[in-house]
């Protein structure tokens, strides 16, 4: 799991060997934020990533009485992107989660059933 908490972090995982849909996607959210500081913080899953280990960097559960807890997620095309506002302020966390061998299932069975098309590349 990667966790991009700052500009300079942000820096670091687009020169990284990350799948270039990760990349996409992350240059798109860093010209649309400009800087993450205080904005957003990106949790990358990886393979062999479990659901507790989410839980772990997120501090709070995926989902509360089979509902989860993200605000929502939108499916990129083999990517899935799970927003958490953290306050009023539009802080959040996002997660993303590649659909690819490795990730754990139950993972990906709840971005897949709650995700929509998103209204942004």
């Amino acid at each position: 799991m990667q966790l991009i908490d700052t500009t300079a972090a942000l820096a670091r995982a687009l020169v990284s060997p990350l799948a270039p849909n990760i990349k996409r996607l992350l240059t798109l959210r860093r010209t649309q934020l400009g800087t993450i500081e205080g904005a957003a913080r990106f949790i990358v899953v990886e393979p062999g990533d479990t659901v507790a280990d989410v839980e772990r960097a997120l501090a709070f559960p995926l989902a509360d009485e089979g509902e989860p807890c993200f605000d929502w997620a939108a499916d990129h095309d083999g990517l899935f992107e799970a927003a958490f506002n953290l306050s009023d302020d539009s802080a959040a966390d996002v997660m993303l989660v590649p659909d690819t061998d490795g990730i754990d299932s139950d993972l990906l069975a709840l971005c897949r059933f709650h995700a929509t098309t998103p209204l942004t590349p």
